[in-house]
């Protein structure tokens, strides 16, 4: 038998019923301690008034403070700008030309990249068209004298314009 099924066995024991009875009785006899009734001191009355008065001026302050208060005071908070509807009507136009503005520069972004990969592609055509002699030639006779190809320096004159 394993410690699970002794442990499940202990579940079901019960007291005697003289203990418990015994038990019981003395419980219920035993002394249950009085505190006595004080009475209240001025000191006592005076704590109390001055805790309650503390308490209702700091919430009192707290609101007073998270709503803005006197605008007035030099101490008063800025106001929020979401209770304003013209610091709004300028936020929300402020938005409005940063979305245009971002458009703009995207669109001329596009436009310097279009207009370089129409200068590459040129570029390109007439690398192309300084190497077409040389491997048509190459095609027709490849035992006859070879066109020269063109330069390192040509290539990169023509990459630079």
């Amino acid at each position: 038998m394993n410690i699970f099924d002794r442990i499940k066995q202990l579940r079901w024991i019960e007291p005697d019923a003289s203990f418990a009875e015994r038990s019981k009785r003395d419980i219920f006899a035993s002394p249950v301690p009085v505190l006595p009734f004080r009475r209240p001191t001025l000191r006592d009355v005076v704590l109390r008034i001055f805790e309650v008065g503390v308490a209702t001026g700091l919430v009192i302050l707290f609101v007073f403070v998270i709503t803005g208060g006197v605008s007035n005071l030099p101490f008063a908070p800025v106001p929020f700008s979401a209770v304003s509807p013209k610091a709004l009507h300028a936020e929300a136009q402020a938005v409005d030309i940063q979305i245009k503005l971002a458009a703009l520069a995207y669109q001329a972004s596009a436009t310097t990249t279009a207009e370089s990969t129409a200068a590459t592609t040129k570029k390109f055509a007439v690398i192309a068209s300084l190497a077409a002699p040389v491997a048509s030639s190459s095609a027709v006779a490849p035992s006859s004298t070879a066109v020269p190809l063109p330069s390192v320096d040509d290539v990169l004159k023509v990459l630079s314009q």
